[in-house]
């Protein structure tokens, strides 16, 4: 089981990097099959040392459609399979209001 399964980062601001950690409070190591993101600014990497999952979020610029408020809202996802099948086994959830700056 994982610490958290969603996470809102509140503001944060364009092309900067976010880092979130969430551990897994299991006893025995998870079996990762496979994780994916579902947006490249979305990076997760699992440390066995420390049963952490690391994601780094780097959210793209202000779309232009956006540029005259300043700011838009991100949701992510980051999907992990704990076996070799077609559907995932969890989902965590990240999301942010993106500004050009803060």
């Amino acid at each position: 089981m994982w610490e958290k399964t969603s996470i809102s980062l509140g503001t944060v601001q364009q092309k900067k990097k976010n880092y979130i950690e969430i551990k897994w409070l299991g006893e025995e190591q998870p079996i990762i099959y496979q994780m994916k993101s579902s947006c490249g600014c979305t990076a997760p990497k699992y440390d066995e040392k420390t049963k952490t999952l690391k994601v780094t979020y780097t959210p793209g610029a202000v779309p232009k459609h956006k540029q005259a408020e300043g700011q838009y809202f991100s949701r992510q996802q980051v999907k992990i399979w704990e076996k070799e099948q077609e559907e995932y086994t969890t989902a965590i959830d990240i999301s942010a209001i993106v500004k050009k700056k803060i």
